[in-house]
């Protein structure tokens, strides 16, 4: 038997006799009632995590530890109803809750893969960092998605339409004049924080995003603190794409 598993099962044989007979190991225990202390309850909804927690009033860290099945943001329906497992006092909570709660029960929406599309276009598209898109999928990041492939990507945008035309027409402009004439540069290191995204940062300092990953080694993934090269055109580029505005 494995070292661990060795140690594990001492450990609950340990637990067992302690319990079956406290005084011997003088320990006192308080009495428990004996009565079921977990419920279970089925779920037919798609529902985050987060709000599955909500909706019990339990903390998120204490539904993880009773649910550790559900490790991604959300839980999703398939062929069959989901079980959660619920303290008994907190299931009339969670069904008083569910029943009078009129918003969607998930910040994710089912999206239909379009032609040559990546999990790196739907990050930039959502402005989701590609680790957390793939872990709702249960992808990779290096994965390869298919056309019609359904995923789960962000309901709520969190930018306009205008924002995002401005955002398209000044990578179009940034690359259009890199590509046709030699421009000086000053490169910047860039720290990232908590919720960038390699969207974020390109719009920032108005540059495009694949040619921020080229700077950075073609990597997908940030980290906070992690240091981000970011080369600034000289003024006169700048010039344009503000104008383009």
């Amino acid at each position: 038997m494995p070292t661990e598993t060795k140690n594990h099962v001492a450990k609950l044989i340990a637990i067992r006799n302690i319990i079956a007979n406290p005084s011997q190991y003088g320990v006192k225990l308080k009495p428990l009632p004996n009565r079921p202390y977990f419920k279970q309850v089925k779920i037919t909804q798609h529902m985050d995590v987060k709000l599955a927690a909500e909706l019990a009033d339990l903390p998120e860290h204490e539904f993880n530890a009773l649910n550790p099945a559900y490790h991604r943001p959300v839980i999703r329906i398939k062929d069959k109803p989901r079980t959660l497992l619920l303290p008994v006092a907190s299931v009339k909570t969670f069904e008083a809750n569910l029943e009078n709660y009129d918003k969607s029960l998930v910040s994710w929406r089912v999206y239909r893969v379009k032609e040559n599309e990546t999990l790196d276009d739907l990050s930039i598209k959502y402005r989701v960092d590609i680790s957390e898109l793939a872990e709702v999928n249960g992808l990779s990041e290096f994965d390869t998605i298919d056309e019609r492939q359904t995923l789960l990507v962000p309901r709520k945008r969190n930018r306009n339409d205008s924002d995002e035309r401005q955002f398209v027409a000044q990578q179009r402009i940034f690359s259009e004049l890199y590509m046709q004439q030699p421009v000086k540069v000053s490169p910047i290191i860039h720290i990232v924080q908590k919720g960038d995204t390699l969207y974020d940062i390109a719009k920032r300092y108005s540059v495009d995003v694949k040619a921020l990953k080229s700077w950075n080694g073609n990597k997908d993934r940030l980290a906070i603190g992690q240091k981000l090269i970011v080369k600034l055109a000289d003024s006169s580029i700048n010039r344009s794409i503000t104008k383009s505005s």
